[in-house]
């Protein structure tokens, strides 16, 4: 779970019970959920996804390991309401993703080997620009 400094945007994210990937917003300080609309697909067997947002809420990240093993990556620049598909990236287990205050800045790592970190990189406007660099 993740949410805008304000606590008025909250977003969950988790495997259910089929592996596919399910997150759910909230525009009322966690009052009422519903479910986001997108194919996130499925994770991983053994996969913890993970969320985070700017301070303002508007900026959403998502990542998982797929069901092949890829690291996905989703974005929403709406609070939630549409989100994209930044494609995949290397192989890995346990991505974690984070982002700055303003949300323009994005970084993610995940276990391989060796250990990937993404380069920081300005915005996921477009994410295409997204390197990598492996420790």
């Amino acid at each position: 779970m993740t949410n805008g400094f304000s606590g008025r945007y909250g977003y969950a994210i988790w495997k259910d019970n089929s592996s596919n990937i399910q997150i759910f917003r909230s525009i009322d300080f966690g009052v009422n959920w519903s479910a986001t609309t997108g194919a996130f697909g499925a994770a991983g067997v053994n996969e913890l996804p993970k969320i985070t947002t700017d301070n303002s809420g508007r900026y959403v990240y998502a990542t998982f390991s797929d069901a092949s093993g890829d690291i996905k990556i989703f974005y929403s620049l709406d609070f939630g309401v549409t989100w994209a598909d930044a494609g995949s990236f290397d192989s890995g287990l346990f991505p974690k993703i984070v982002t700055d205050d303003s949300g323009r800045y994005i970084y993610g790592s995940w276990q391989a080997t060796p250990l990937v970190l993404t380069r920081g990189f300005r915005s996921f406007f477009p994410i295409t620009n997204m390197k990598d660099r492996k420790i």
